[in-house]
């Protein structure tokens, strides 16, 4: 995979928008420093481009581990979704959960 790829990826799991189209059509994406300086910023072990592959698997590897979202937002009564992310041998086992609300509740 190409370094560009893996800088896009990368963004990807930091929830990051690396590209849009504008109101001609036309895409237009920020130069790899951008989007290493706010990967930089949001925690991304990335100095330069060729740091992204070591990154990207470290990101993944957290991710992986994360259960569920730090924070989740329901608005105006809104159903609430969870995703849930487990080991595979825990995938059949019961889960028991709280939440949290805003008001304490």
């Amino acid at each position: 995979m190409s370094e560009k790829s893996n800088l896009r990826r990368l963004a990807r799991h930091y929830g990051i928008q690396a590209s849009y189209y504008d109101i001609f059509g036309r895409l237009n994406q920020p130069p790899a420093e951008a989007l290493l300086s706010v990967l930089r910023m949001l925690g991304a072990h990335a100095e330069n481009i060729s740091d992204v592959a070591g990154a990207l698997r470290e990101r993944q590897q957290s991710l992986c581990q994360e259960v569920v979202e730090p924070v989740t937002v329901a608005w105006d009564g809104a159903a609430l979704a969870l995703k849930i992310r487990l080991p595979r041998q825990l995938a059949d086992t019961p889960v028991h959960y709280a939440v949290a609300l805003e008001d304490g509740g």
